[in-house]
């Protein structure tokens, strides 16, 4: 009785979650702050605590049958936050309460290019967050407030921005070329990203299909597996970009939820966005060559702006402005095991941060 009481729980909050995707899609303007504020007051970057966490059962990270030798022992649970509408939305967290030096080593080299620089220590309790790369620590459970500056959103982050990141800053660990210690927060036009998203010079198409299931099947029946860092752009019946996300392993992804200033970077399940690869939508995976994308300001000559509107809503402006692509580039500090985190600025007010 008490586990038909969760289940129904969980999939009520699917169902609520699936019905106001909308309302947090990768371009859609919503609850965005008003221009009128006073945004001294307003953070970028607001780490998020979770209310109650409720155990996965039967969860699988696909990646550890290629490790070999002794099992790994993790376990996974659903950390529920509170975003952007008054319900929780879980976010996926797994533990390894205990990992020998090789397993270490392994799963570093598994999830994140091997660009982690946290460091092993015996007896330590790990996370699959402590593998991953840098970006992804720093700003994992984290809600980013776009930037209001004269009646507009000039800086925001959104799911494309996330994913387009994670390609460029998956190069290097240390010296020269060393592109994973930071990262750039920005806001490109719609179609001007998903033209170089889906640029077959820029990365390879290795599948296409109408749900993740079928990529799946795809990838079985090719010599190509997917794997860590995989982008996969979720397309609308009409063909156009609606949300990207970031493969880790099997049914795990990293998503940033939307722009708006209450849509979290996440690691999620497959079950937890499938709603976005329904009614005619269609999902395309891509690969990368790691570092694959330069700076956005090379690319992008093109902003929706978002123009504030009265009562503190805003909307896209109908035409985009030509103009240099406003962007911030966020720097992270590591701590004496390597974990990332933002650097303190990211927390401060807004009016302190310099353009």
């Amino acid at each position: 009785m008490k586990s038909t009481a969760v289940l129904s729980h969980r999939n009520l909050i699917r169902y609520v979650f699936a019905a106001l995707w909308i309302l947090t899609s990768c371009k859609t303007p919503v609850l965005a702050p008003n221009a009128r504020k006073n945004t001294s007051q307003l953070r970028e970057f607001r780490s998020l605590k979770p209310g109650h966490v409720e155990a996965i059962q039967g969860f699988e990270l696909n990646a550890i049958e290629r490790l070999g030798g002794d099992p790994v022992e993790y376990r996974a649970t659903d950390e529920y936050y509170q975003w952007q509408q008054d319900y929780p939305v879980p976010h996926l967290n797994v533990v390894f309460p205990s990992l020998t030096a090789e397993q270490f080593k392994a799963l570093k080299g598994v999830y994140g290019f091997g660009l982690s620089r946290v460091k092993y220590k015996a007896g330590e309790a790990y996370t699959l967050a402590d593998f991953l790369m840098p970006f992804m620590q720093a700003t994992l459970n984290h809600e980013f407030e776009p930037e209001v500056q004269e009646d507009y959103t000039r800086i925001a982050s959104n799911c494309w921005g996330t994913g387009y990141e994670i390609v460029r800053t998956s190069i290097g660990n240390a010296g020269t070329g060393d592109l994973s210690g930071s990262a750039i927060l920005f806001y490109a036009d719609t179609a001007e990203m998903q033209t170089v998203l889906q640029d077959n010079a820029r990365s390879q198409r290795l599948g296409r299909g109408r749900s993740i299931e079928e990529i799946y099947d795809q990838a079985l029946q090719s010599t190509t597996p997917i794997d860590f860092g995989d982008i996969f752009l979720v397309l609308s019946q009409a063909g156009e970009l609606e949300h990207v996300l970031t493969y880790v392993d099997r049914d795990v992804w990293f998503e940033k939820v939307g722009y708006a200033g209450g849509s979290p970077y996440r690691l999620t399940t497959t079950k937890d966005f499938y709603h976005k690869i329904q009614d005619g939508r269609v999902v395309e995976w891509r690969r990368f060559p790691r570092g694959g994308l330069p700076d956005p300001a090379g690319l992008f000559k093109t902003m929706r702006y978002l123009a504030a509107a009265p009562g503190g809503a805003t909307r896209i402006l109908d035409e985009p402005v030509a103009g240099p692509l406003t962007r911030r580039e966020v720097k992270f500090t590591f701590d004496a095991m390597g974990r990332a985190s933002l650097e303190a600025s990211a927390y401060q007010p807004v009016s302190e941060n310099k353009q």
